[in-house]
């Protein structure tokens, strides 16, 4: 059991450390883009399963959702195969949403 003092104390030390990691985790936000991009037709990652497309080693940027039709497909499985016309939810710091956005839209040289 603790006194009233140390109960106190640790109340207090929790919340600087619950503070300090909310501080850490919105500076962390200010870096990430999530955005959404279609396959196009011509996408060299239509047809193509999301391990196969590869496009977090690839890229750096994470599937993190699939809209295809009406449905939204959350944390997508690995074997899930990409079409055309399916809208992917990307996330990643900026140049890795844009290389991906690339690779989906098949403007990669």
């Amino acid at each position: 059991y603790f006194t009233s003092r140390e109960t106190r104390e640790m109340s207090g030390k929790i919340e600087t450390v619950n503070s300090a990691l909310l501080h850490l985790l919105l500076d962390a936000a200010h870096e990430v883009e999530l955005t959404w991009v279609t396959v196009a037709e011509d996408s060299p990652l239509s047809g193509k399963t999301l391990v196969e497309a590869d496009l977090r080693a690839r890229t750096g940027a994470s599937v993190v959702a699939v809209r295809r039709d009406e449905a939204v497909v959350p944390n997508p499985p690995p074997e899930m195969r990409l079409r055309a016309g399916d809208r992917l939810a990307l996330i990643g710091v900026r140049s890795q949403v844009s290389d991906a956005e690339s690779l989906a839209k098949d403007d990669a040289t």
